[in-house]
């Protein structure tokens, strides 16, 4: 049985996103902070259907100090969006790219399974990951709700 459900091959415009930023150890408190970013959505009546959520570990923790690792947690959205709540939350772009994209259950055990393989299976199937881009933990809405996720690998053109 493989660790993924589906792998696909996507290429991503930019897009701009809301965040929220946590420094600190990786850990527990990147689920605190993703709780807090999904009340704070469904308070400005934005956690809909078709929400997609992205998380981001932006540093390596075996070459970051666990205490300046960056954790972004990021509601992509359309411009207008982002400029209406632009004075509540910071916005940045999502980086354009092409992207490996693995759909898995998503629990614990099958993020950290993909996280652990990912790399070298893309290796295998001929694709570079770009180790200079984060890779990102991409949650639409309607996926969670069927306990699905998926990892978003950037990769080499």
């Amino acid at each position: 049985m493989e660790w993924f459900t589906k792998l696909e091959i996507q290429n991503w415009s930019k897009s701009p996103a809301l965040y929220m930023r946590r420094v600190g150890p990786y850990g527990p408190e990147n689920h605190v902070l993703m709780e807090t970013f999904k009340q704070w959505l469904r308070t400005h009546d934005l956690f809909t259907a078709d929400c997609v959520i992205v998380a981001a570990a932006l540093d390596d923790p075996g070459q970051t100090a666990p205490e300046k690792c960056r954790y972004d947690i990021c509601f992509l959205c359309p411009e207008g969006i982002a400029k209406k709540y632009a004075h509540e939350m910071p916005c940045q772009q999502l980086a354009a790219g092409r992207y490996a994209v693995f759909q898995i259950k998503h629990t614990a055990e099958a993020m950290q399974q993909a996280w652990n393989e990912c790399f070298s299976y893309l290796l295998d199937i001929g694709h570079k990951p770009d180790l200079q881009k984060p890779v990102l933990e991409r949650y639409q809405k309607q996926m969670v709700d069927n306990h699905s996720c998926e990892l978003c690998v950037p990769l080499l053109d």
